[in-house]
């Protein structure tokens, strides 16, 4: 929907079912054991764009609503599952003639669900806000980015509305610096860094759980972080990309583990455009968690997809994890998904997408291996107007 030149409106929505046969993730040898349901998911969704040669702006608004059939084999309603989300995005964009920006974004939503990440939100109905705002100011030059560099600050806020789960509020406060210098038309090297400061302003008490539920809380005591990494990200064709980056991070936690080691990533990227892409890769990241101090997290990825002719898009993700929670509760998790899909244009504003995802993860929590598995299949249709 067209509103002028350089501005536009894009109505869309996604309607589909979720077939799921262990809804809550549980182990397998759980006492009930998993529950499979039918899952209804509605995505209405609104974005507004502006594209000038100096102003860019992009907007736009999810309602996201998640609704259990109770059509599996358990006796009790998952109707107490039902997830509803609102999500919103702004980036803005402000270019100057001698090449300089000043760039800001928000990601902000709200989450009424009990299928989250963590297990105090997977099983136990919860809301939550995620805001996730940052603004840069740089220097981009060149056809291929030639010189491309930038400062910046971060602020990322977890905050959970129901004031008795106040203790896992969390603050994070970031500054970032990247700098990109391509030498050759499209080859070049990167150098990123950040240094930042994790906070939870609302400790728990724990005079109102019993001694055996305060090793399930987070500590309430944050970090100083810094962190750095920099390298190759050339083509070596005209279509297949390297990237080798590698680097060092410190996080200096109040209490318990701290983590000084190395970071990075790298792989080989394939880009045919529009036609198709694909990538193989690896990296090596560390962040903070709410029920631990940190995690360090390994993952080896692979990503490709195509478009045939420009009606049907194949794709398939898999990704292997080996993830080592580290401080208050310290435990590891070997984690593999495996999700194909593929999307077919059934008419110029209308098309489906048929999905099957595979979960597996084995977890050491509690001093002994426990396996969870889950296959999914998701049927939707999009709508765009």
């Amino acid at each position: 929907m067209r509103v002028s030149a350089s501005s536009v409106f894009i109505p869309s929505a996604s309607v589909g079912l979720r077939y799921d046969d262990n809804i809550l993730f549980v182990p397998e040898d759980d006492p009930v054991g998993p529950q499979s349901d039918l899952m209804l998911l509605a995505v209405p969704a609104l974005r507004f764009k502006i594209n000038k040669p100096n102003i860019k702006l992009n907007t736009g608004y999810e309602l996201r609503t998640l609704t259990y059939m109770d059509v599996g084999d358990s006796e009790e309603s998952h109707s107490k599952y039902n997830a509803i989300g609102h999500a919103g995005d702004l980036a803005l964009v402000v270019q100057t003639n001698p090449g300089f920006f000043v760039e800001l974004e928000n990601a902000t939503e709200y989450r009424k669900s009990t299928w989250e990440e963590e297990w105090y939100q997977r099983y136990y109905p919860t809301s939550q806000v995620h805001a996730d705002s940052q603004v840069k100011l740089g220097v981009k030059r060149g056809p291929y980015r030639n010189l491309y560099t930038y400062i910046g600050y971060q602020n990322i806020w977890d905050y959970k509305p129901e004031r008795d789960l106040s203790f896992f509020d969390r603050i994070q406060h970031r500054g970032l610096l990247e700098f990109n210098f391509r030498f050759l038309p499209r080859s070049g090297f990167v150098v990123k860094g950040m240094v930042g400061q994790v906070s939870y302003p609302n400790p728990a008490d724990l005079s109102r759980f019993s001694p055996d539920q305060w090793g399930q809380l987070p500590s309430g005591y944050g970090a100083f972080f810094y962190q750095g990494v920099g390298g190759l990200d050339s083509y070596l064709t005209s279509v297949l990309r390297i990237k080798l980056l590698g680097g060092y991070a410190v996080w200096d936690y109040e209490r318990s583990d701290d983590y000084q080691g190395f970071i990075g990533e790298g792989g080989l990227f394939l880009d045919f455009e529009q036609r198709g892409q694909a990538s193989l890769g690896y990296r090596r990241v560390v962040d903070d968690r709410i029920m631990t101090n940190y995690r360090l997290s390994d993952v080896v990825y692979l990503d490709a997809w195509a478009l045939i002719a420009r009606r049907v898009k194949p794709r398939l993700y898999a990704a292997y994890h080996i993830r080592s929670y580290r401080g208050i509760n310290s435990y590891g998790e070997n984690f593999l998904t495996v999700e194909p899909s593929v999307w077919v244009k059934l008419t110029r504003r209308f098309s489906s997408k048929l999905t099957y995802s595979y979960e597996g993860m084995v977890s050491s929590a509690g001093g002994a291996d426990v396996a969870r598995t889950r296959n999914a299949v998701a049927l939707e249709l999009l709508f765009s107007f």
